[in-house]
């Protein structure tokens, strides 16, 4: 980082601007007790992918699990407050079936016509498999952008061993160049199809409702947790032919027939163009702030992936 940088997150507040400050500076404080310059939130402990950023448009749409959902009034709370935003977040939607663009298919069939390209799901990939390559594939599409950290084994395994109770092998996929993993997507069951079933409450009783949801109920929408390319892969149909190996398995051989996608930062026009050409649609926007802690320090944006 640039600068030493917080968090703050968990932020849940009554509509009264007083509370929230009180919260605001509580946590600011204590940033800056401890050398902190800047503050980043609403964010969690772990990575990007999930539970990140401030809802700010569409608060009808059932919400998808792993990601934030807030009161509209939160938004004037963190701006009021002095947080600028530092990225916005879009998340997209598109159904299965959907075909790519057709100059983007041509890209993609070009891959998948090329031997030494080849995709798969993970039904016979192991969880120490499936964890290494996604490792590979996290690092690799990731290394260049501004404050990131790489992935170690550990903190892969634990990922992939976190999701297996909910795992649908059908609708992991990963692509390889000559067996190097190079590209991965990553859904599960959308879980809050599950999860209401539960009505909030995990207790004994809630688990047993959520265990008979899951034998009995199909969920028809996916939700994509992350979706990445090697970046020496960029540009060269890797991501479009991905896309389709989806389509030809997924969409044909499951009952899923939507896929929420994961977020994509303003900060990243190459996946904000890579979505329009797979046909997927906005649908829904978050905000993730920064505020000055030493206020000697000019605020600057999240920079442009180039």
């Amino acid at each position: 980082f640039k600068h030493n940088t917080g968090g703050l997150g968990f932020f849940e507040c009554i509509n009264d601007y007083d509370a929230a400050k009180l919260l605001f500076d509580t946590a600011i404080n204590w940033l800056k007790e401890h050398d902190m310059e800047v503050a980043d939130g609403p964010i969690n402990f772990g990575e990007k992918n999930m539970f990140w950023g401030l809802l700010v448009e569409n608060f009808t749409d059932p919400n998808s699990y792993g990601m934030n959902y807030n009161p509209p009034y939160y938004q004037d709370f963190f701006e009021k407050y002095g947080f600028n935003v530092y990225y916005k977040q879009f998340m997209y939607k598109r159904a299965v079936k959907e075909p790519v663009q057709e100059i983007f298919a041509r890209k993609a069939q070009n891959i998948i016509n090329n031997p030494e390209f080849h995709f798969s799901d993970v039904k016979k990939m192991s969880v120490d498999e499936i964890a290494q390559n996604f490792l590979t594939v996290y690092n690799s599409a990731w290394g260049g952008f501004a404050g990131f950290k790489p992935m170690d084994i550990r903190t892969a395994k634990n990922i992939i061993k976190s999701l297996k109770p909910i795992m649908d092998k059908r609708i992991v996929l990963f692509g390889f160049h000559n067996k190097k993993p190079i590209a991965f997507y990553v859904n599960i069951p959308e879980l809050n199809e599950w999860f209401k079933y539960v009505n909030g409450n995990m207790n004994i009783i809630g688990k047993l409702k959520f265990i008979f949801a899951k034998m009995l109920v199909k969920p028809h929408t996916m939700v994509g947790i992350v979706f990445g390319v090697d970046r020496e892969y960029h540009g060269k149909g890797v991501e479009g032919a991905l896309i389709k190996f989806a389509e030809q398995t997924i969409a044909k051989k499951t009952e899923y027939d939507t896929a929420l996608m994961t977020w994509v930062g303003d900060f990243n026009p190459k996946m904000l163009h890579l979505m329009e050409n797979l046909g997927a649609k906005c649908y829904r926007t978050y905000h993730t702030y920064r505020f000055m802690i030493n206020p000697d320090i000019p605020f600057e944006r999240y920079p442009i992936v180039q």
